[in-house]
C-alpha cells in the first residue's frame, strides 16, 4: 500500500510487476482481487504492455493512507 501511495504522489503508474517487486514477493498478486473488492485499489490495462496490469489506489484508500500516515508522525 506504502509504494501504491508513493507512487500516487509521484504521478507514476505501477504494474503489478513493478507492485511485487517494490513488495519483496510475488504474493501480491493473490492480495489484489481482497483489495479491489473492498475499493482500495483500481487495476486496469497497461496501454504499453497488453500483458501488464496497472495497479492504482482509490481515493478513498489514498485519503486512508494520508491519515494514517499523518498520525504516525504524531507518534
Amino acid at each position: 500500500m506504502l509504494a501504491l501511495y508513493a507512487a500516487r504522489l509521484e504521478g507514476w503508474d505501477l504494474t503489478q510487476s513493478q507492485l511485487a517487486e517494490a513488495a519483496g514477493t510475488a504474493a501480491v498478486q493473490t492480495r489484489l482481487p481482497a483489495l479491489e473488492a473492498k475499493g482500495l485499489i483500481e487495476r486496469r490495462p497497461d496501454p504499453e504492455d497488453e500483458r501488464e496490469t496497472i495497479v492504482a489506489l482509490t481515493d478513498e484508500a489514498a485519503a486512508k493512507m494520508r491519515e494514517y500516515l499523518r498520525e504516525a508522525r504524531e507518534i
